[in-house]
């Protein structure tokens, strides 16, 4: 469940199941209209208390921006979306978060459409953005920026609308694992119809999202993602503390280079699987008996990632 075909995965599963996309343009664009007229009063308001307080003292007026933005670890994601919109994946590293809604992809951190600094100016929430004919975006306090492209601009500006940044939240898992390699840290995570979580170890620092040397990832035992995975990626194996457990096909395996290990809980699927030959089939085998698994269908009972 771990690989490059995941990202394709996503986009097709959100293709089939996604809402009406006519509906929820239309239902935020509603929305964006009354925030806009709010938005005007506020703007008004503000003038007459400028205009109040010019003759007493010196009014230092400064245009103010709408992102927060603060220190965010690994473990945490700091974009949200207003409804009707809503991710159907977001994922973050240490220095990139990104998430796809309504086929638009939304990101933040170093800017990778260089041409956007140049763009025409286009007034987005409230603030100044910078568009082009693919993209918009604008500059966060750190130096990165947010861009938003694919899907047209009238889509691209209705999710901007819709776009908050920070505070960081800590991104809840359905485990708690008694055991991991030495060093292990989280180096990224992703939420999709369950979540993912990447570590770099002390053996070897991850080089970038898909380089991670070990990930655990869990969803609902009854999606269809796991159904899918089961078949195609994995036999079975010997249990694991009673729970039926699968191996990652001989197939799909490299001798001291990657391997995995699912186990099967009441509500849960959870996937550990290694790569670059980071650790052995044994040590996959040690951290699934120290797992404490929670209800994946119920989020309230699960807790941060770590």
């Amino acid at each position: 469940m771990n690989t490059l075909d995941d990202l394709y995965r996503t986009f097709d599963t959100y293709a089939a199941h996604a809402p009406d996309s006519t509906g929820l343009v239309e239902q935020a664009r509603a929305g964006a209209a009354r925030r806009r007229i709010r938005r005007r009063w506020q703007g008004w308001l503000a003038g007459a208390a400028v205009l109040a307080l010019a003759g007493s003292a010196p009014l230092a007026v400064a245009a103010l921006r709408p992102d927060r933005e603060l220190p965010r670890t690994p473990a945490q994601l700091s974009l949200s979306l207003d409804a009707p919109f809503a991710a159907a994946e977001h994922s973050g590293t240490g220095g990139t978060e990104s998430l796809l809604t309504a086929n638009v992809l939304v990101q933040a951190g170093p800017l990778t459409l260089p041409d956007l600094r140049t763009g025409r100016t286009l007034r987005v929430a409230g603030h100044d953005a910078r568009a082009t004919s693919n993209a918009l975006g604008w500059p966060l306090p750190s130096g990165g920026w947010v861009t938003v492209s694919n899907g047209d601009e009238a889509t691209r500006v209705l999710v901007a609308e819709h776009l908050h940044t920070g505070p960081p939240r800590d991104v809840p898992v359905p485990w708690r694992a008694g055991w991991l390699p030495t060093g292990a840290q989280v180096s990224g995570t992703r939420l999709t119809e369950g979540v993912l979580v990447r570590y770099a170890l002390a053996s070897r620092v991850a080089e970038g999202w898909l380089d991670s040397p070990l990930a655990i990832e869990a969803v609902p035992l009854s999606s269809s993602q796991w159904s899918t995975d089961k078949r195609v990626q994995y036999e079975p194996a010997q249990p694991v503390n009673g729970r039926p457990a699968l191996r990652l096909k001989a197939s799909r395996r490299v001798p001291g280079g990657n391997d995995g290990l699912a186990i099967e809980t009441p509500t849960c699927a959870i996937a550990i699987t290694f790569a670059h030959g980071a650790t052995d089939y044994a040590a996959l085998r040690r951290i699934a008996a120290s797992l404490t698994v929670a209800d994946c269908t119920d989020r309230s009972t699960w807790s941060p990632a770590r």
